[in-house]
């Protein structure tokens, strides 16, 4: 998840995403969410049933404010698990 929980304008924001599941981890989706559930960044990738998956995604913090980080994977059984983790920018 994120490289911390505070950042200012301007500053690089570091999201790490690890996944691992040992029936293997289909796919997983993730996002920045402003606290309207607008999406500012973010994506998905298909783990072809890996163990274990993951991103390294830098981006810009841009706006001013409490964003919600979530990350949704899906195993090779179709089991869901969802984390969320709150920042502020400011």
């Amino acid at each position: 998840m994120p490289n911390g929980d505070k950042f200012g304008i301007g500053d690089e924001v570091k999201v790490i995403i690890r996944v691992s599941d040992p029936d293997g981890v289909k796919l997983f989706k993730w996002g920045v969410f402003t606290q309207n559930n607008v999406a500012v960044e973010g994506g998905d990738r298909n783990c072809g049933n890996a163990t274990e998956c993951g991103i390294d995604e830098e981006f810009e913090a841009v706006l001013e404010g409490t964003f919600q980080v979530g990350v949704e994977a899906e195993d090779a059984n179709g089991k869901r698990t969802i984390e969320t983790k709150q920042i502020y920018v400011g």
